[in-house]
């Protein structure tokens, strides 16, 4: 809170103390000639001691320097055939892709689930076994036309995310959070903030794992055993607020669902019309869970 200026190095006194609030420099130099440097090269004198010079290698390390070690998109053209898609500078646990030329569904893949298990984010359609879909490779993934986005011909894209190096299985029963925990496998790489969860539904309100350390910002959950729609939870809902990924709906309320998530477990209901869509028992489910990382990501409305 106080202001002191320099000249030559040399302390001029305390100009002001008590100061609050944000300060920018500002200088009526219309007629004459001025040169400024607030840390873009050295300083010919040294800063007084406790301050460094306002550039970005003074600024904290993000946690992930490079965005696309964790997440990227790829364009690619169709061939109408067998293709692989490379380049991605990490191997993908989850894969997005979708034909930007044609009216075809989207389709998603994740390492927990395993090759060739199809998804699609704007249907309720159960999970599909398509031959050759898609494998994921160290880099990359490789399909053919069983996938919408190498279907016939013209531009698509692939969206990529980095789950970690395994998946890790999980105990019925053994987390501690007010609620009995609901068995699970999950793939987690709490540094990006992404996890993939797939799980057994029981019909009575648990608490599942999803290994952020954490709490969610953002979990997407889909019914593979039958048609039901997407279920999607976002930290700028209030409290029992859902949304549906594959349909044009306002946000919709159902008591007890999804509440009270925190660093360890997402909370699931035991009752109520939104069961099918996150835990109808002996239904397999399938999440996926975002927070947001410093630097990173972000999750807002």
């Amino acid at each position: 809170g106080s202001l002191t200026f320099y000249k030559n190095g040399v302390s001029q006194g305390v100009n002001s103390t008590g100061l609050t609030g944000t300060y920018f420099p500002y200088a009526p130099v219309a007629t004459y000639n001025a040169d400024y440097n607030f840390g873009q090269r050295p300083f010919a004198y040294t800063a007084p001691s406790g301050y460094k010079c306002l550039c970005t290698a003074n600024l904290p390390d993000p946690t992930i320097a490079d965005g696309s070690t964790a997440f990227d998109a790829k364009a690619f053209t169709a061939n109408n055939g067998t293709q692989t898609i490379s380049g991605f500078n990490f191997s993908p646990d989850l894969v997005w892709t979708k034909s930007r030329a044609n009216t075809y569904a989207h389709q998603l893949w994740d390492q927990v689930r395993g090759a060739d298990k199809a998804l699609s984010s704007n249907d309720t359609t159960a999970e599909a076994n398509l031959s050759s879909s898609l494998t994921f490779t160290s880099d990359g993934f490789t399909s053919n036309t069983n996938n919408n986005a190498n279907y016939g011909t013209g531009g698509s894209i692939a969206w990529a995310w980095d789950a970690g190096s395994s998946n890790t299985s999980i105990a019925a029963g053994s987390i501690s959070s007010g609620v009995p925990s609901i068995a699970s496998t999950v793939r987690a790489n709490p540094s990006a903030g992404f996890s993939i969860v797939s799980y057994t539904g029981t019909g009575s309100a648990g608490t599942i794992a999803h290994n952020l350390n954490k709490k969610p910002d953002f979990v997407i959950t889909k019914n593979l055993t039958t048609a039901n729609y997407w279920a999607v939870w976002h930290s700028s809902l209030t409290a029992n607020k859902f949304l549906r990924l594959d349909l044009d709906y306002a946000e919709d309320t159902e008591s007890n669902y999804w509440t009270a998530f925190d660093s360890n477990v997402v909370h699931v209901p035991g009752s109520g019309s939104a069961l099918n869509n996150v835990n109808n028992s002996s239904k397999e489910y399938i999440s996926f869970c975002w927070t947001a990382v410093e630097g990173y990501s972000a999750m807002g409305s």
